[in-house]
């Protein structure tokens, strides 16, 4: 059988953004989840529907997929399924289908260093969630490779910002 091969775009970075804001915090709570903006960031050279595809097959089979992400994802959809009226498709779609590109970069080097970057920015961010009203809150759902460190209230870099 032959290997199919996968179409290489110019390189970028991209969220994927899940808005909880709008729900009830005490129906969120049965599910383990709380009313803020969900993060995950990635960066990819594959083609958009290619890396939604890949996103989705990861998830489903459980492979190489951060945990806090899967956690979130099955209680997300257990939310979805449970509480509201949205097909099947409809809810695939809102998990999978959610990637917005914020940023091209001249390799895919650049693109991860500033995905790191990005991640680091979303746990400082984070790391403040106390402080500021519910629908301001943010949780970043993947850590690993996160130029920041937090550790007892305290930021360390572990190395100079980068800026492609």
């Amino acid at each position: 059988m032959k290997k199919r091969v996968l179409k290489k775009v110019t390189p970028y970075c991209y969220k994927r953004i899940f808005d909880l804001t709008m729900f009830n915090k005490e129906l969120l709570k049965c599910y383990g989840l709380e009313p803020a903006k969900y993060y995950y960031i990635g960066s990819s050279e594959l083609a958009i529907n290619e890396r939604n595809s890949r996103w989705k097959s990861h998830v489903v089979a459980d492979y190489h997929i951060d945990r806090n992400v899967l956690d979130f994802i099955k209680k997300y959809k257990m939310f979805l399924e449970e509480q509201s009226d949205m097909s099947t498709k409809e809810i695939d779609k809102l998990l999978f289908d959610t990637l917005e590109v914020f940023s091209k970069h001249q390799s895919i080097e650049n693109a991860r260093k500033f995905e790191n970057d990005l991640i680091g920015h979303y746990q400082m961010l984070q790391a403040i969630n106390s402080t500021i009203s519910i629908k301001d809150r943010v949780f970043i759902l993947n850590s690993r490779g996160s130029s920041v460190k937090i550790k007892n209230g305290k930021v360390k870099f572990k190395r100079k910002l980068f800026i492609d």
